[in-house]
Formats: structure tokens, sequence, C-alpha cells
């Protein structure tokens, strides 16, 4: 029975031999493929169910006898249509197109194709999120129809020529009609060996990224060790390398295991180390662990180090982990991110979205601050202060899920220092404390109406900060001196303070023109509005400059002067006119001149002066000349309401004489009409014999009008006569 069974198997492989021989022979002599063009055309249109077109020489070679015995089909020119509902030009083509297939593989039902692809090029469309110009390949791929992505695509091909890939010259093609954002990648070369056993693959690509960012085109070059856990398994890559090469760029991977998923849910990067140079600037990246997930386009990154070197600049970090979601949107929506100005705003977009989850350290050093940022390639409409020696600071924070969490922050600026910590995220409270040293600054009008400091950029800086964050802390401002347009302050110190929505310093002190000034000052900002609130106080000040030509007087002397400002102003519209309050002046005793220009009556005033001053008995020997006077219990009080100055109550006593005022005056107006009550007060006996009861009784009108340069003051006759009918 075993001798029959022997003959059988003996007999059937010596048939199977003999077909398979006939087979070979026919192929060999009589079988033309190019006959039958259309229906491999069919066949091929009916499976992807989009147009297929064999426009070139078609060859199918069996090879029994050299090495494995193995199936060839050759194609020349070559063309997949795109789909039909978008148009009718070729979604792929390619000069030639080789496919190898090896008979042991094919008598277990696994394809396992070698194929060659000689200047193919694809060109692939999104018309909008959901409708692409290769719709009708998803429903003959995928059984459920899914869409396939770009991704899919290439995976895809990787894929099915698990045996081996070489493209020679090729290129592709990508628009995204909604956004008119194209790429293209040319001259590539890829050669790939077995997938199903370890292998190399090597890849060369010119990439051309259009003229939306400002490096238009590179060239990309890679190699790895290709190989799959079992036939059907993932993808896996080993000792990836991959260089990235463009004029002043050059950019390195390497990777020691990269794993793609099944279905291209993602891949996962072990050993992960990017570093690159573009210009004098060196960076590198290295992450013990990369994980990207398809489905949701997420970034999750384990013990990455960052470092970032320049001649100025050196920074480096730390982060135990990092987390992008949507990354790829992000990065398009960003895409301009190499630019200076928009990192700051980038990060901090991601950060309160919600998109950005980072946890670790980073430091960083500035040799030279202003040269740093000078060399910057930025936009000509921005500026940077000049910021003299140099910067250190650290900081170790964490963001997450739009909250970040500062648990500590140091800055140094040669003597100064800064620290801060966010400890309260859920409330957005911070803690700060610091003590900024300043030995000079000065601020200079540049002809473009900037602010350029040479050593303020320190305090200009934190008072951003303070304002736009409103932390929780303490700190000091110590400077030597300030210059700026004229005026010299010397010897400050500001003792800064924030809590809740308040920013505010208590008892800050300088010396101003031989005086000491000491200020209380805070800024309470609201739901409804910013409330403003000053107490100054100026010891032994003279010539104030910020008093200067006030109305028709102007300080030449002030001891012991305070201002107290009280302001508010709404949030739903930033205007001066919205702008309400009290500023209130008091000088308990200076000096007044520039009297002799203003006319009463035709007569300058300073004449009724004087002639008052004859008819007290007091001379007229001058202290400060013709044109001053001595005055004491000076008091303004000026109110805002809608835009207009509300002159409350302006006094003063010069020589035995009171003298009242209130009016209206409109800032900004290039002249100015405005109506002054003078009291006379009881207490001038001296003047009484010269003063009729009645007139002693009423407050005397006064015309007050003109311009900047020019004023006159007349005695308003229609309202003296309306006041004297109505006087007792």
């Amino acid at each position: 029975m075993f001798k029959w069974a022997r003959r059988f198997v003996s007999y059937s492989i010596g048939l199977i031999l003999v077909l398979a021989l006939c087979v070979f022979m026919y192929i060999s002599f009589w079988f033309e493929l190019a006959d039958h063009r259309d229906q491999v055309s069919r066949w091929a249109t009916q499976r992807l169910q989009s147009q297929v077109i064999f426009s070139g020489d078609m060859e199918l070679k069996l090879k029994l006898f050299e090495g494995w015995p193995s199936i060839t089909l050759s194609f020349h020119d070559v063309a997949l249509k795109e789909d039909p509902a978008i148009g009718t030009e070729n979604l792929f083509g390619a000069n030639q197109l080789i496919a190898h297939f090896a008979l042991h593989r094919l008598f277990i039902g696994h394809l396992s194709p070698k194929i060659v692809l000689d200047t193919p090029y694809v060109r692939l469309m999104r018309i909008n999120n959901e409708t692409t110009n290769w719709d009708s390949l998803s429903s003959a791929i995928r059984p459920d129809g899914a869409p396939l992505t770009e991704t899919d695509l290439g995976v895809g091909l990787l894929l099915l020529a698990d045996s081996g890939l070489t493209i020679a010259n090729g290129s592709i093609e990508w628009k995204n009609n909604n956004t008119q954002i194209a790429r293209r990648l040319s001259a590539i070369e890829l050669s790939t060996s077995s997938v199903g056993n370890d292998g190399r693959a090597y890849f060369f690509a010119d990439f051309d990224f259009g003229s939306n960012l400002s490096l238009e085109r590179f060239r990309m070059q890679a190699s790895a060790s290709v190989s799959r856990r079992s036939s059907f398994g993932p993808i896996m890559f080993k000792a990836v390398d991959l260089e990235l090469l463009a004029p002043r760029i050059l950019i390195s991977l390497q990777a020691s295991e990269v794993e793609v998923r099944e279905e291209w849910e993602g891949f996962d990067v072990d050993g992960l180390r990017v570093s690159g140079a573009v210009d004098d600037r060196e960076f590198q990246i290295v992450s013990d662990r990369m994980l990207y997930t398809t489905s949701v386009e997420s970034v999750v990154m384990t013990n990455t180090t960052v470092a970032w070197l320049m001649p100025l600049l050196d920074l480096r970090a730390n982060f135990d982990s990092i987390e992008l979601s949507d990354a790829l949107k992000q990065l398009e929506k960003h895409r301009h991110f190499a630019k200076y100005d928009a990192i700051g705003d980038i990060l901090w977009s991601l950060a309160r979205s919600g998109k950005l989850g980072v946890n670790g350290d980073i430091a960083f050093h500035v040799t030279d601050p202003y040269q740093l940022f000078d060399s910057l390639e930025v936009s000509p409409d921005m500026s940077f202060p000049k910021i003299k020696g140099a910067l250190s600071g650290s900081a170790i924070f964490s963001v997450t899920d739009s909250i970040t969490e500062i648990e500590a922050f140091q800055l140094n600026w040669e003597e100064s220092s800064l620290s801060a910590a966010l400890t309260d995220a859920a409330s957005g409270a911070y803690e700060f404390s610091f003590d900024l040293i300043e030995q000079d600054v000065e601020l200079i009008s540049s002809p473009e109406g900037a602010v350029i400091l040479s050593r303020g950029f320190g305090v200009v800086a934190l008072g951003e900060l303070l304002y736009r964050w409103r932390p929780q802390g303490r700190g000091n401002i110590r400077i030597s001196r300030v210059r700026w347009n004229g005026v010299e302050l010397r010897n400050i110190h500001i003792p800064l303070y924030s809590r809740n929505m308040q920013i505010g310093a208590k008892e800050a002190k300088f010396d101003l023109y031989g005086g000491r000034a000491t200020i209380d000052v805070f800024i309470d900002h609201s739901s409804d509005g910013i409330t403003i609130h000053s107490s100054q106080i100026y010891h032994d000040v003279s010539l104030l400059p910020m008093l200067r030509n006030f109305g028709f007087a102007e300080i030449l002397d002030a001891q012991d002067l305070s201002l107290d400002i009280h302001l508010f102003h709404p949030l739903d519209q930033f205007a001066l006119a919205r702008v309400n309050g009290t500023v209130r002046l008091a000088i308990p005793n200076g000096r007044l001149r520039k009297l002799g220009g203003i006319e009463f009556l035709g007569k300058p005033i300073r004449e009724y002066i004087y002639d008052g001053r004859r008819l007290l008995g007091i001379e007229n020997s001058g202290q400060g000349g013709d044109d001053a006077i001595d005055f004491r219990d000076g008091e303004l009080v000026l109110g805002l309401e809608d835009g207009q100055v509300v002159i409350e109550n302006a006094s003063f006593n010069a020589s035995g004489i009171t003298v009242k005022a209130k009016g209206r005056y409109l800032p900004g107006a290039a002249t100015f009409d405005t109506l002054w009550y003078l009291d006379w007060a009881d207490s001038v006996k001296a003047a009484r014999p010269i003063i009729t009861d009645q007139v002693d009784n009423i407050a005397i009108p006064l015309r007050v009008k003109g311009d900047h340069n020019n004023v006159t003051v007349s005695l308003d006759m229609v309202e003296f006569i309306r006041l004297l009918s109505n006087a007792p």
C-alpha cells in the first residue's frame, strides 16, 4: 500500500513538472501579454475602480532555471486616472512598472512582489476635508470604504512591495484646494530590500514646499533596516539615519527603532536623536521614546532634552514628558514658527488651547541680549530695547489642560534678580519676588516716536509682567539715575506689590531737582474697568517740569508739594473721553510768574497786583522780579468728566488776598473760552474801603480765553450785572 502511495506521489510530481514545463514553453514561445492588453486594462480598472491605461509595451517572463523560479511583469507608459467624480487627470503614472513574483510564494497564496518604478509621478489633490481625487481607491482597497489618507497610500505601496521596492527619479505633487497650500517632492530615489527579512532601505528626494515658507527647497536622504515581526505584522525600521540638506541648513535624525503600528494607527520611535545647524545656530533634541497616534494626531515624548546654541545664546531644557494634540494641524496653523517674534505666541496659544502638555525645566544664558536681538531676522516694524549686560535664568514648570504651573523661576541680570512661582493654577494666582538693580537708565525718544531703553528694559518688562499677568508678591526696584527729555531722577527706590487684581507701589522714593519725592500708587483692575489712585509728596522740589505752563502761571519754586490722583477708565472703550476722576494739587508755599502778559480791562494784570499791594501798604520790592509773586495755601482740584476738565477749585493766598476760581476746559481744543469766578475773601480788611459792600458779597466773573500761547482776561459784564441783580 505504501509502495502504491509513493508511486502516486511520484507520478503526480512528474505530471506537475510536465504541466509546468508546458506552461513555461507556452509563455516563453507563444504567449504575448500585449495581445491581452484590453483584458488586463479592464481587469485592473475593475479592481481599482479607476481607469487604468497601458499605453506602451507589455511583457511577461517566466524564469525557472535562473535562481528562484519567478514571473516578471513589465508595463511601459502606465497611467491611473483620478476619481471620475473629480476629473480626468492622471493620479499616477510611470514610464515603466516592473513586478517580480516568486513562484514558491504564489503557491502558498502570498504575492510578495518586488516592484520597480521608473520615473513615476503621483498627483494628489484635496478638494476639501472630506473629498480627494483618490476617493475611488478607498472603496476598492478597503472593504468598509473608509477614506484613505496620503500616508495610507505610501505605506500601502510599501507593504504591497514587501519583497522590495525601487523608485528611480520619482516625483509627488500634493495640493490642498481649501488652503491653497502646495507641496512637491522631486528626484525621488528609493530602494528597499525585502521587508519580510532584515534589509536596508535607502531614500533620496528633493522637497519643494512653495513660497509660503522661507525654506523652499531641500534634499533628504535616509537609510534604515526594514523588517516585519511576521508575514503580515507591522513594519519595523532599525538603525534609522536621515539627513535634510539645504543651503545653510543641515538636519540629521537617528533612531534606534521605529515601529509602524498595524493599519497605520501610528508609530513608536525609540532612541530618537535630532541635531542640526541653521547658519551659525545649532540645536539638538534627544528623546528616549516618541509615540505618534494617527487618529488624533497626538505626539507623546518622554525623557527629552533640548539644546539650542547660538554665538550669544545657550538654551537647554529637560522635559519629563511632552504631549501635543492635533500636532499636524497645530504645525500647519503655525507654519511660520521659525520667525522669532511668533514663538512665544505659538507656545502660549498651544498652552491655552489645551493642545500642549509639558513637564520639565529650562535654563538659558544670553551674553549680549541687545546684540542677539539685533542679529535676529525679524520684521522691520519690530524694535528691541538696548539691554546691556548678560542675562541668565532657569525655570521648573508644567503645562497641562490649559493650566500653567511654574514651580520656580529665576532670572539674573548682572546684580538684579527675579524669582517667581505659579502656585495656584486654578485661580491663576502667581507669586513673585524680585530685586531689580540698574545703575543707569536713559529714555530717548527716537524720530519714529518709539522709546529706546539702554538699561530700562527690565523695568518695562517687569511692568508688563505685573500688568498682564497680575501675580501676587513683592519686590524692589533700585535705579541710580533716570534721564528723560531733560528730567532727571536719582536714587530711585520703588517697593512694588501685587495682590489679587491690584498692582501698586508703597512709599516709592526718588530725588528730583534737589528735593525728595514720595509716591503711593495702585492700579485696580476689575471687570468694570481700571482704577488708578496715586498720592505724591514732593519735599523741597523746585522748577517742576510737569507743572510748567499750567494755565497762565508757571511754578518757580514749590516746597512740600502733594499730588493726589484718582481716575477710572471703563473696559468697554479705550479713549481719553471715557476717563473720569479727580486730580488734586496742593502747594503750601510757592512762587508764580509770567503774569505780565495777561491783560484785564486793557491793563496788565500785574499792575492790578501792584496797585492792590500799594493800597495794602505792601512794598513792591521784587522777589523773583516784576513778573513774580509769592503765594501760600495753593490748591488745585480738577475733575475729569467725559473728556472735559472741570476746575472744581483753584485757590491760593497771595499777600493777604485769597483768590478762588472755577471753570471748564476741553483738552485738545485749539482755542478755549471759559468763565471763571474770583472770590475776594473777608480777610482782606485793608481793601474794604475801595470795594463796595455789594461787590464784596459776590464773585467777580472773568472771561478767560485764547490759545496755548496767548491768554486774555476780561470782565464778563453780562454775568457781572446778573450777579449784582441777584446779590443780597
